[in-house]
């Protein structure tokens, strides 16, 4: 009982120390990436390393975080705050700490004990050497996506500045919104990816940072927690395929039409959690049933974050568990006709239990997701619940050179291809060593079915009327518009990069299977050839050599890495950034600013001020907006005042001088701003 008291004095204490800090950053971090999800593992996960513990209770903390505040505020109206969230946060981490403790109480197997959880955090001499390489290699990692940020200071996607200003407006207006943040007014559809919005709204309000200048952190703190949790899915099988796997994970690609890690989006924050339902699916099938329900947690807040993401992981677990059952099949054949008493070990009770509860928690999303899909009949909504969200063309705005079948290739790079394929073959060798390595293949041939599907739109075409036939039976006719190459369930660029995810880890094995060949080799013709000094020192030769050879390996792999860096968007300078703070510090919040549609992006983020229109974006101010901003540029004094009394407008930001009686109140090397005065 004295272990069990002082557990729960040091785990008090921890949550005290939070409250007596006074809500400093390191504090707001730490409540959204570790604290309650460390909890929530005493309950869930006994006896897993002390580096699992913590990549596990990175995903599950920032999952918990986006559920109870969206839960808190959607069902319950309680309000977005700092206090509100630290509250919140605080409780729940307290009841999962006395969940553990009652746990505790009743459990006698030696595997709870306490102190079974204290020896999982010691460590010896080779533990600290390998924990330095993972530290290394982290900061590697961070280090390189980083640098894409080293000479721009603020976001550089369009996608990243409305990320930014959904977040930003859910914290001036401490609630989860039904209106575009930039436009003033304006009505917008349901927020589809509302968790990372709800996030990004919690870590600025919890470490209060700001939300413009540290935003460029962002992709390489996620690029490291997302190879941290490929390394802990990989460690299974080999820890330095892991370490290889994180930097071939760092070595992809990034551009406008596929995005990828130097950018921070919904995808790219997605990709974290679909290694951590990886690795806890993995954990979870080996009869540790409660993983499962770490895994449903986590798709769950997947699913608010990044639909899309959420449909490929049920794509994977779907594809790997039929597989699995095929195989129980062939396996239940051959036991009934040659005998045999071989278990069955993957569909026992707990697991198809976990299945079940894995694949139906998720759906509690569609709570929220229903409030769209509504169009009249039922057949109307199924009609264009498939045009929306089952079959995707090909996208505008996307280089055409993406839908070409050799882009995969291209984009990943030949070298890599090829050492995924020896990866696969060096899975299939040690697949008896290796339990569930399988798994990674089939994530990797779920994109590349998909990609195949869109380049013979003829079998996609066929599975979809093969799908709509159970509706024919209850009279439900479905009639597809199919365009002439189409994706489905998820766009065809987004495949593209779930694929490359998921290569990633088979090149790493690959190229530690030959890099151990190597080695083989040179050991191999050491021995032969019987010279004395090389047989003294043939160990140390031989990892130089394989040294050298993993080097040029991934010098051709980051070949050219940075070379897109400079077709990135750059949506604003210093000086725009400068004119648009100047407004809030001297004229407040809440006016129209009319500004270029990409200055106009940025707007609502820095200076709580409305925008006439930013870019197209779907979810953005009215398109006839846009034009209106373009004929305000073109057109002439009287064109341009007869915007400005249509849409209301209090400033007008310009990097030209514009004789229309308008009055200057502030210039600096780039930048006018006009005072606006229609009375």
């Amino acid at each position: 009982m004295t272990n069990k008291i002082k557990i729960a004095a040091i785990l008090c204490a921890l949550l005290l120390l939070i409250v007596l800090l006074k809500f400093t950053w390191l504090c707001g971090f730490l409540l959204i990436f570790f604290i309650p999800g460390f909890a929530l593992t005493l309950v869930l996960f006994r006896d897993i390393a002390v580096d699992e513990r913590i990549g596990v209770a990175v995903i599950l903390s920032i999952s918990i975080n986006i559920l109870t505040i969206f839960a808190a505020n959607y069902f319950l109206d309680i309000e977005i705050t700092k206090h509100n969230i630290t509250a919140l946060m605080l409780l729940v981490s307290l009841l999962f700490l006395v969940l553990f403790l009652v746990f505790l109480y009743f459990r006698t197997q030696e595997s709870f004990k306490i102190k079974n959880l204290i020896n999982n955090f010691k460590v010896n001499r080779n533990d600290v050497l390998k924990s330095l390489l993972l530290i290394s290699t982290l900061v590697l990692v961070f280090n390189l996506i980083y640098a894409a940020h080293w000479d721009y200071l603020y976001p550089y996607h369009t996608d990243e500045w409305e990320n930014l200003a959904e977040a930003v407006a859910i914290m001036e207006n401490h609630a989860l919104l039904n209106k575009a943040p930039n436009c003033k007014d304006i009505k917008k559809k349901i927020d589809l990816e509302i968790g990372s919005h709800i996030f990004l709204a919690e870590l600025f309000l919890l470490t209060g940072a700001d939300p413009v200048t540290t935003y460029k952190y962002l992709p390489a703190l996620f690029a490291a927690i997302s190879a941290f949790m490929l390394f802990l899915v990989v460690k299974r099988y080999n820890f330095y395929a892991a370490i290889l796997s994180m930097i071939f994970f760092a070595s992809l690609k990034t551009n406008i039409s596929i995005m990828g890690i130097w950018l921070f989006a919904p995808l790219t924050m997605s990709i974290a959690f679909i290694y951590a339902i990886t690795f806890m699916f993995l954990y979870a099938i080996e009869n540790k049933f409660a993983s499962f329900l770490g895994a449903s947690a986590s798709l769950l807040a997947l699913a608010l974050i990044h639909p899309i993401s959420a449909v490929f992981v049920y794509m994977i677990l779907s594809l790997y568990i039929i597989l699995k059952f095929i195989y129980y099949l062939f396996e239940l054949l051959k036991k009934l006709l040659l005998g045999g008493d071989k278990k069955e070990m993957f569909f026992t009770w707990k697991n198809t239990t976990g299945f079940i509860i894995l694949f139906l928690i998720p759906f509690i999303s569609f709570i929220y997701f229903m409030a769209i899909l509504s169009k009249g009949t039922t057949a109307d909504t199924i009609n264009w619940f498939i045009t929306k969200f089952i079959i995707f063309p090909k996208s505008t705005g996307v280089s055409s050179l993406v839908y070409e079948p050799a882009y995969l290739p291209d984009i990943y790079g030949i070298l890599g291809i090829g050492l995924a394929v020896i990866g696969i073959l060096y899975i299939i060798y040690m697949r008896k060593k290796w339990k569930h390595s399988g798994f990674l293949i089939a994530a990797a041939l779920t994109g590349i079915i998909n990609l195949i599907l869109f380049h013979f739109p003829g079998i996609g075409s066929s599975l979809l009327n093969l799908a709509a036939f159970p509706f024919r039976v209850f009279a439900l006719n479905l009639t597809f518009n199919l365009p002439g190459n189409f994706a489905i369930l998820i766009f065809y660029e987004r495949f593209i990069y779930y694929t490359m995810v998921f290569i990633v880890p088979l090149s790493a094995l690959g190229l530690y299977a030959s890099a151990s060949a190597v080695i083989n080799a040179c050991t191999f013709a050491i021995n032969i050839a019987k010279i004395k000094i090389l047989n003294k020192i043939h160990r140390h030769i031989c990892i130089l050599l394989c040294i050298a050879f993993t080097i040029l390996v991934f010098t051709t792999v980051f070949s050219g890495y940075y070379d897109e860096k400079e077709k990135l968007y750059k949506m604003i300078t210093d000086e725009d950034y400068e004119a648009i703070k100047w407004i809030e510090e001297n004229k407040g919040r809440g006016h129209v600013i009319l500004a270029r549609t990409e200055v106009s992006m940025a707007v609502y983020s820095i200076s709580r001020n409305y925008v006439v229109a930013g870019t197209s974006h779907e979810d953005n101010c009215p398109g006839e907006n846009v034009k209106d901003i373009h004929r305000f540029f073109m057109g002439n004094c009287n064109e341009r005042t007869a915007i400005l009394k249509k849409h209301d407008v209090d400033y007008v930001i310009t990097d030209f001088e514009i004789p229309c009686n308008l009055k200057e109140i502030y210039r600096n090397e780039k930048n006018y701003i006009y005072e606006v005065n229609m009375s």
